[in-house]
């Protein structure tokens, strides 16, 4: 059994994974999340031994990959556990938003009956106590992805946000 571990914001996770790998979970981990684990001596997994590339597109894209998500269908991937990077406009106006992780975290929420998902850093906490008290289960598998849909609605509406700040030529209207 496999946890998939992708985050922006990394305080608390240490702890997560420990739970996790002391319940036999196996951890995969993105390359920033990997190195921020190592360094807290959680031994875990490369996402690329699953995806056969490190990142493509300057680190944009790391778990967005078939083969993960078939982990995640079949239920290798237990726990998706997920912190979207913020989305923010860059100097020159290019919208920079997270594809990977909103896509993980859709495809755990599809698949709550046997896969628990979370997407935002403040509930690591909160799932690490659950993991060592053996109890996660059916019910509070649903409770962790009716949470994360509705991070993942008030993500997409950021987005939607930076979208509606853009003209018709693309321009970024000025804010008075």
């Amino acid at each position: 059994m496999y946890a998939i571990i992708s985050v922006h914001d990394k305080d608390g996770v240490e702890r997560l994974a420990s739970a996790l790998r002391t319940r036999g979970v196996f951890v995969l981990a993105t390359p920033g999340t990997r190195a921020y684990l190592a360094e807290h001596g959680i031994d875990c997994r490369p996402v690329s031994n699953v995806t056969g590339f490190d990142s493509m597109c300057a680190g944009g894209i790391k778990t967005l990959h078939p083969a993960v998500h078939k982990m995640i269908t079949t239920g290798e991937i237990a726990y998706v556990v997920v912190d979207f990077l913020p989305p923010v406009r860059s100097f020159d106006g290019t919208l920079t938003t997270d594809i990977g992780g909103p896509a993980l975290v859709l495809s755990g929420i599809k698949h709550h009956d046997h896969v628990c998902v979370i997407a935002r850093a403040a509930h690591f906490d909160e799932l690490s106590r659950t993991v060592e008290d053996g109890a996660v289960n059916r019910g509070y598998r649903k409770g962790c992805a009716h949470r994360a849909q509705e991070e993942l609605i008030a993500y997409e509406q950021r987005v939607l946000a930076l979208l509606e700040d853009e003209d018709d030529q693309g321009n970024i209207r000025a804010h008075h």
